[in-house]
């Protein structure tokens, strides 16, 4: 009987729909296909190649290099590779040996003074503080200098530190690049293996409001690895406006001492 009372109408809406929903099922299983794959691979990270020959007396500029993308995995394996956010790191140095083009830019192929690789500059408008952390959540051997990282605390909002007083929060420091472990550049195995510390460059401003909450400190912080693609936050935003605005809500203003 349902057959009999079709019309083409009904029948066209019928092959639309059924259309529109094998689309959206591809649709959905290459988001899901992609999501995987850029959870396997690290996601994709920005990295350098020479563009032309540099000889060892020439002094590298940004005309000598182009940007390539790889798989922020294969960056995590060599991660003395360039990444974008570092080129500023070998501009202007010589390298040590005559490079060809197609060669891929690594730190290695620069003249660093010791003080140079083991306490890098601190970068105009940032700060250099060391954080604590965890041990007992810090991710060992996992963790590497040059790393972005999430840094995650609890403090306290509220007016005393009684159960009935307390008002628990999370702060998050988003990406920031770990400069040293433990106070080193060159963390040995046993640093790694009982990380107490990190040295991160944040925003002047972003330090002001970490001295606010210190005395609401609630424990250590822990550490969240990010991956290679992820590029640390820019000067002054590691804190996102929320929780700026918290701080100043519920402990004044910078400057002004504590409510």
């Amino acid at each position: 009987m349902a057959e009999a009372n079709a019309t083409p109408f009904t029948n066209t809406r019928l092959m639309v729909a059924g259309i529109v929903l094998g689309v959206l099922g591809a649709v959905l299983a290459w988001l899901y296909i992609r999501g995987r794959v850029q959870s396997e691979t690290g996601g994709t990270i920005t990295v350098y190649s020479m563009a032309k020959d540099l000889k060892v007396n020439e002094k590298l500029t940004s005309g000598h290099v182009k940007p390539i993308t790889l798989p922020g995995i294969y960056a995590r394996n060599v991660p003395k590779h360039i990444k974008d956010y570092e080129l500023s790191n070998v501009l202007g140095k010589n390298p040590v040996r005559n490079m060809m083009e197609g060669e891929p830019v690594v730190s290695t192929d620069f003249q660093f003074t010791t003080q140079e690789i083991t306490v890098p500059p601190v970068p105009r408008g940032k700060v250099r503080i060391p954080i604590r952390v965890d041990p007992r959540s810090s991710p060992g051997e996992q963790l590497r200098v040059g790393d972005t990282v999430n840094l995650l605390g609890n403090f306290n909002f509220g007016a005393g530190r009684t159960e009935d007083k307390l008002d628990i929060r999370q702060v998050r420091l988003t990406a920031v690049q770990v400069i040293a472990i433990n106070g080193s550049g060159r963390p040995t195995p046993k640093d790694l293996d009982q990380i107490t510390s990190i040295n991160v460059d944040i925003g002047a401003v972003t330090s002001e409001f970490l001295k606010k909450l210190e005395p609401r400190k609630m424990g250590d912080f822990t550490i969240e690895i990010l991956p290679e693609s992820v590029r640390p936050s820019a000067t002054d935003e590691e804190l996102s406006p929320e929780c700026k605005a918290l701080i100043i809500e519920k402990l004044g203003p910078l400057g002004a001492a504590g409510k």
